[in-house]
């Protein structure tokens, strides 16, 4: 699929009648409101006062409506963290990509019903692009191969989605109730999980992101060094 951009503005035959930017707006609203099953042309179209078929013009299916969505809520989001790719980049590889991926979280957990679209996504809009272009280069103007450049960027990206997506079910959870059936279990058969019942199911989510991301980082770090020595 080609990506789609969101200051298309061509004129002529097969023009959409409702603007682009529009369009990613209102979709990111059913989203935020509904969840990502409330995506769908239909109910879109209702919400831009338009017709199913206008819409059609502009975004040719739902796959590429994701994608609008998606590029919207990245071109949102605030990565000047990010340095040009130079390999004397100040902060070092490891500060840029823990900076990267904490602004994607953070922007994801504004509209968590994004993060679980991106699940079955894979983002080529404009910003997403530049996003993956300048992590990338970081990564190979300090050493990385090719593979290991996209491996790391792969990686990256779905521990702040498979996180983010969590966030909306973690809202819509009953942790006292799971609790108890942790408590009510036989200590003689679940020692360690009647031992650890009070603090079960772990609720802080964005501190175990923080975690899991530092030991990320840490582990690629190592490898990083094993690879130069």
């Amino acid at each position: 699929m080609s990506p789609v951009s969101l200051t298309s503005s061509g004129r002529g035959r097969g023009r959409p009648r409702v603007p682009l930017e529009r369009i990613a707006h209102a979709a990111l609203e059913l989203v935020d409101e509904g969840g990502p099953q409330a995506l769908t042309m239909r109910a879109l179209a209702a919400r831009l006062n338009s017709g199913v078929a206008v819409l059609y013009r502009a975004v040719p299916g739902r796959s590429d409506l994701i994608a609008v969505v998606i590029d919207q809520v990245l071109g949102d989001a605030d990565f000047s963290a990010l340095g040009d790719g130079d390999a004397s980049e100040p902060a070092g590889w490891e500060a840029v990509c823990r900076a990267t991926a904490v602004t994607l979280f953070e922007t994801l957990a504004a509209h968590p019903g994004v993060a679980s679209l991106l699940v079955e996504h894979v983002p080529t809009g404009p910003n997403a692009l530049a996003l993956r272009e300048r992590v990338l280069s970081l990564l190979l103007a300090n050493g990385f191969s090719a593979s290991d450049a996209a491996r790391t960027y792969a990686t990256l990206a779905r521990l702040v989605i498979g996180f983010a997506a969590q966030l909306q079910a973690e809202s819509e959870t009953d942790h006292e109730q799971i609790r108890s059936v942790f408590s009510d279990l036989d200590a003689a058969t679940f020692p360690a999980t009647v031992a650890a019942a009070d603090v079960l199911p772990y609720q802080q989510l964005v501190d175990e992101f923080r975690t899991a991301l530092d030991w990320l980082i840490a582990g690629l770090s190592v490898e990083r060094g094993r690879a130069v020595a």
